[in-house]
């Protein structure tokens, strides 16, 4: 953990499969990190505030102002920001099990607005 913390302060390691893995496999699904970071061609020569923008990218953040935050480096921003997509999938999701309940069309898209909110926060507690 030493020499992680080291190369990301000295901005050597790039997203090597050992950064990609240390990201993806704190996360609830790293399969599914995994999947959707390492298809993306940038990931391969991407450090920290890279993965970020391409998980921005891939999750469509515009609206949380959070590739503003990755940018000016506010990295406790950028973290809420990525609570707050994650949660939003959550509570689209609870809002089809109120009464009458129905089945969400959207729970693919949920799943995936959850899972890039972790993400971001992630990378935001390590580049923080």
């Amino acid at each position: 953990m030493y020499l992680l913390i080291m190369l990301l302060i000295n901005g050597k390691l790039s997203a090597s499969a050992t950064l990609l893995e240390e990201v993806c496999h704190q996360t609830e699904d790293p399969a599914f990190c995994l999947k959707v970071l390492g298809s993306d061609p940038r990931t391969k020569n991407a450090g920290l505030p890279e993965l970020a923008q391409i998980t921005i990218d891939l999750g469509s953040y515009s609206d949380r102002e959070a590739a503003g935050h990755l940018k000016r480096g506010e990295y406790t921003d950028l973290n809420v920001d990525g609570g707050l997509a994650g949660q939003d999938g959550h509570d689209c999701e609870d809002a089809f099990k109120e009464p009458p309940a129905y089945r969400s069309p959207l729970t693919k898209e949920n799943y995936r607005l959850m899972r890039f909110g972790e993400i971001i926060i992630i990378i935001a507690n390590l580049l923080g």
